[in-house]
């Protein structure tokens, strides 16, 4: 069993985690910041809207009247502003680098963010702000200085040796001012007022069970030529194999480069999104959408980015009857050695808060890369998932111990394949192999509440971007399919087809 994750909301982690910025001192002294300031207007029609922002804020109605109106332009720019000196700070947390504050803060608030980042640096703890409530409490009547009551969704954590030592996730409750200098609005005050814990809802939603099926990409568009090149009828062609197989699930693929606001394929991929489920709907297929595939930086100066992401997948997926649960990342245990678990792990939690906030119906798993680490967060997920690609001997006895480890959580496998490449004389595998072991390796996990096969299909042109480029690998993967590259089914179809029956019927094979 993992060492539980401190998450008692509320408190303090030594005197580094900033409750995080109380940069107080100057909020009511206006005089004194009328001296240091530039008087600077903006003009409405000179302005244009930025293309995408880095922190979108939500704007509520001003506490009190102001002697000064704030329009759309002023919204802008201090959206802009404001998530630009956040992402900063988390960027400065990173980095140690935090002479780049002094764009964004000023005066004490300045001295005060760069030494708390300063200390995160130095002591691996992070403070980041992922969403922003904005009222305005002051407006100048030059437009010289801004009083803002924010509610600010914050992440609060701290790693150590033994990987994640503290977490906790809930809403500050600010007071900021903000002078308008020559550069723009900086960050003169910043006062925590309050903080209210995340309420966590440990009641796991319900998933259809069992759940069997392939992780899908079409035969010649694998990886990230998927989505580029969407063709709905070979997604309907494709799917009616699936269910020929007995299956009743796909496990689909949303890299995040083809889901990110601010791409320019956004709206068509959402479409096609929108496609996929309904055609996997109208077979009586359930889906399993995995997210940020391909992902490649746990950087907390990312994290606001990786929220508009959900922000653009979720609206489509928590309304589609056809989506089981959502796979929030593929394999991230393999992301622990490069990134650094605790960060991996806190980046978890919060997208996963992120999606609890979003689609509280919706059931949510991890598709861990292994048995041994599937145990990880499982307090906060419906469902635990893992990948076994082990020898096949210890198959059963993986699943067994897991599921002696987290209780009553359903357990899914949903990635399990053998290559039937053929190089000669049966060397490195071959069909008939592939059928052996999949048998045996499906045997083992009889206890499973469900199991995805890798993959449905050949590739005859792996993605070297995502797998890489060694010819071994390449011709590997190129053969996992269950239908051969000439369209046939290969021996282990009817294998397959015969332990999808088992699962759902509950018959022995």
């Amino acid at each position: 069993m993992k060492r539980p994750i401190q998450t008692m909301l509320g408190l303090a982690c030594g005197a580094v985690l900033l409750y995080l910025l109380p940069l107080t001192g100057v909020s009511t002294q206006y005089e004194a910041l009328l001296e240091r300031q530039v008087q600077y207007r903006y003009i409405d029609e000179a302005l244009s809207r930025p293309e995408q922002l880095l922190q979108p804020i939500r704007w509520e109605p001003e506490t009190r009247p102001l002697v000064r109106e704030i329009n759309d332009t002023d919204r802008r720019v201090l959206e802009r502003r404001l998530g630009d000196a956040w992402v900063s700070f988390a960027l400065a947390q990173e980095t140690g680098e935090t002479a780049m504050l002094a764009d964004w803060f000023g005066g004490s608030a300045q001295t005060r963010a760069q030494r708390a980042a300063d200390t995160a640096f130095r002591e691996d703890t992070r403070m980041v702000v992922l969403r922003q409530t904005a009222r305005p409490s002051f407006y100048h009547l030059d437009g010289s200085i801004m009083q803002l009551e924010t509610d600010a969704l914050t992440v609060r954590y701290a790693a150590d040796a033994d990987g994640l030592a503290f977490y906790e996730l809930g809403v500050d409750h600010n007071r900021s001012t903000l002078v308008n200098r020559a550069t723009g609005w900086h960050i003169a005050s910043h006062e925590r007022m309050g903080w209210t814990p995340e309420a966590r809802d440990s009641a796991p939603r319900s998933v259809p069970l069992p759940l069997v099926g392939v992780n899908y990409y079409p035969a010649e568009t694998p990886w990230r030529l998927f989505w580029p090149n969407y063709d709905p009828a070979t997604i309907g062609t494709d799917f009616d194999h699936v269910t020929a197989l007995g299956g009743n699930a796909v496990r689909v693929f949303l890299p995040e480069e083809d889901f990110r606001p601010g791409s320019a394929a956004l709206e068509t991929n959402l479409a096609h999104l929108q496609d996929l489920l309904d055609q996997a709907e109208a077979r009586g297929l359930h889906v399993i959408p995995t997210l940020f595939d391909l992902k490649h930086s746990y950087a907390t100066s990312n994290w606001n980015r990786d929220v508009q992401y959900l922000d653009a997948v979720l609206p489509v997926l928590a309304t589609s009857p056809a989506v089981a649960l959502i796979d929030l990342k593929n394999e991230p245990d393999l992301d622990f050695e490069a990134h650094g678990e605790a960060h991996v792990l806190a980046w978890l939690l919060s997208m996963t808060g992120i999606v609890r906030r979003a689609a509280p119906e919706t059931a949510l798993t991890i598709g861990w890369a292994s048995a041994e680490a599937a145990d990880a967060l499982w307090y906060e997920l419906d469902a635990v998932s893992y990948h076994d690609y082990a020898p096949l001997e210890g198959t059963a006895d993986r699943l067994s111990e897991l599921k002696a480890r987290i209780g009553a959580r359903p357990v899914l496998v949903t990635e399990i394949g053998v290559t039937a490449w053929d190089i000669a004389a049966g060397v490195p595998s071959s069909p008939n192999a592939q059928d052996r072991k999949l048998a045996q390796r499906m045997a083992g996990l009889s206890d499973a509440d469900g199991v995805m096969i890798w993959t449905l299909h050949d590739f005859p042109d792996p993605d070297p971007t995502a797998i890489g480029a060694s010819p071994w690998v390449r011709g590997l993967q190129s053969h996992f399919g269950l239908i051969a590259a000439d369209g046939s089914p290969r021996p282990a179809a009817n294998t397959v087809r015969t332990a999808f029956k088992s699962f759902q019927t509950g018959d022995p094979q």
